[in-house]
């Protein structure tokens, strides 16, 4: 839950279009979601 927050505060002052760009970026770099957050620094 503490990372979801942390992703939310790092895509609050992005525009809509560059948060999912970023977002879209980020999540092809790990196979799953889980990845993904495990790769999040907190």
């Amino acid at each position: 839950l503490q990372k979801i927050f942390v992703l939310r505060r790092i895509l609050a002052p992005m525009g809509t279009t560059d948060a999912i760009e970023f977002l879209i970026d980020k999540l092809k770099q790990t196979k799953t979601n889980a990845d993904f957050f495990d790769s999040m620094n907190t």
